[in-house]
């Protein structure tokens, strides 16, 4: 009896041993094998300066503040320019994926960057194709510092569960701002990461992928670009609380040249709060907004 207890024991020990086997590989497969897990902001700054195609990040839980002179990475945004470091957070490879796990991106950069200052002026900017943004939540300090809270030269842009914010009450949270795809000219070389002039009005920027987005005083604008296809899923959009002497009077939530190519899909997936005192209480201004978000949309005006 004593003998077939032992042997009973020794069989659940194996078996829970199995299952705890079984239950980490679970886990471990939830992503890829090559996966490159970071969990400080100078395991993102190696990342970010030694990134390559097809990579696959995961940002594990934690506040990531990003210090532009910290990243080391070079990169032009015209055929002549300079090759330039001192991005916030330059993504140059294709087809890469970001999974944050509850990680919030932000920096620590307090002067006034206007539109043309490519290096500080964005969070996060999207050279690649093919590249993924999920689980992140993006937040700038305001009218003060980034204008793009991600500005994409790329196409084929995904981003999912993910938030963009601001810490200031009345301030602006920054744009997810499409322009031209930079390498669709057959230059530059790739080793070099080098743009072209990112303003041509013909850009594509491919189909774009928003899904379970909140921007809170933010914005879409493919101003900078062409032709190009949005499909939204639950994207929801606060325009309002922002004071009129900051960036919001003379923007709309959403924005694009209206007689390009541009196509959206499931824009009854698209939710747009709009706030008269952004534009001043100006009916007339409010009117123009709501122009440029596409028909099917949820419009709601509040005071």
């Amino acid at each position: 009896m004593k003998k077939l207890k032992v042997t009973v024991l020794a069989l659940l020990l194996i078996i829970c041993s199995g299952c705890f086997v079984a239950c980490g590989e679970k886990e471990e497969s939830k992503y890829p094998k090559n996966a490159i897990y970071i969990n400080s902001v100078d395991a993102l700054y190696d990342a970010i300066n030694n990134q390559a195609d097809g990579q696959y990040w995961v940002i594990q839980q934690g506040s990531y503040t990003l210090d532009p002179e910290k990243n080391t990475l070079a990169v032009k945004i015209n055929e002549n320019d300079t090759a330039q470091a001192g991005w916030h957070m330059p993504l140059v490879a294709n087809n890469l994926t970001i999974v944050g796990e509850n990680a919030t991106i932000t920096y620590d950069f307090t002067e006034h960057t206007a539109n043309g200052a490519e290096r500080l002026q964005n969070l996060v900017t999207v050279f690649g194709d093919n590249v993924t943004l999920d689980g992140l939540k993006l937040v700038s300090n305001g009218g003060s510092a980034v204008n793009k809270a991600v500005c994409v030269f790329g196409k084929n842009l995904t981003i999912k569960n993910t938030e963009i914010t601001t810490t200031d009450e009345t301030g602006f949270a920054g744009s997810i701002y499409f322009s031209q795809n930079y390498k669709q000219f057959g230059y530059p070389d790739q080793d070099q990461n080098i743009g072209t002039n990112h303003h041509a009005a013909e850009s594509d920027i491919g189909t774009v992928t928003l899904t379970n987005v909140k921007l809170n005083k933010g914005r879409i604008s493919a101003t900078g670009a062409g032709t190009g296809k949005f499909v939204f899923s639950n994207v929801q959009i606060n325009w309002s609380g922002i004071d009129a002497s900051h960036d919001g009077l003379e923007y709309s939530p959403v924005k694009y040249v209206t007689d390009k190519n541009f196509t959206f899909e499931n824009v009854a997936e698209l939710k747009v709060t709009i706030s008269k005192l952004v534009y001043a209480n100006s009916e007339e201004d409010v009117a123009t907004a709501k122009t440029y978000i596409p028909e099917g949309a949820t419009i709601t005006v509040v005071d």
